[in-house]
């Protein structure tokens, strides 16, 4: 039965995962990523920090997360994600904020099987955007103004 938490901020920690877990999923899963933790929301404010593990952004705002794995909801007014999802966010925030404005947030946590012979975890962390981003962020300016890709055909499947 899904519960609904009302954390002080929600993170990976705060909706449950731990090494051990996120390792099994991305384990089981090696063929593709796998959303883990869906991240909903209006974020309105940041704050940088730094903690024993490095630099981190806390996002502040009306905030909503789902448990993938378990359906567990949370409900905060701080958030702090994975690196490569902070970096989606901060994105997003800093556009809507030149603006005067917030940023209206939907993402999916997602973790591939990382197998590397240099240690540490056996999974990595991405990040699935739900909602379209219709920015002019320097690379989408950028693509803007490049000829139109030809595609290649598919192979065909043996």
């Amino acid at each position: 039965m899904a519960i609904t938490l009302f954390p002080k901020k929600i993170s990976t920690a705060t909706m449950g995962f731990n090494v051990t877990t996120l390792e099994a999923v991305a384990a089981e899963n090696k063929e593709s990523a796998t959303p883990v933790m869906r991240v909903f929301g209006i974020v309105s404010g940041k704050t940088p920090g730094v903690s024993q593990f490095g630099s981190f952004i806390k996002f502040t705002g009306e905030i909503g997360a789902i448990n993938l794995l378990t359906g567990d909801e949370a409900r905060s007014q701080a958030l702090l994600l994975p690196a490569v999802g902070e970096t989606v966010v901060n994105n997003m925030f800093e556009k809507a904020a030149k603006n005067g404005g917030t940023a209206e947030i939907a993402l999916e946590i997602t973790v591939s099987y990382n197998n590397s012979a240099k240690g540490g975890t056996k999974f990595s962390y991405g990040v699935k955007p739900l909602i379209e981003y219709k920015g002019d962020d320097a690379l989408s300016a950028m693509a803007s103004k490049l000829p139109a890709p030809k595609l290649v055909k598919a192979l065909p499947k043996k």
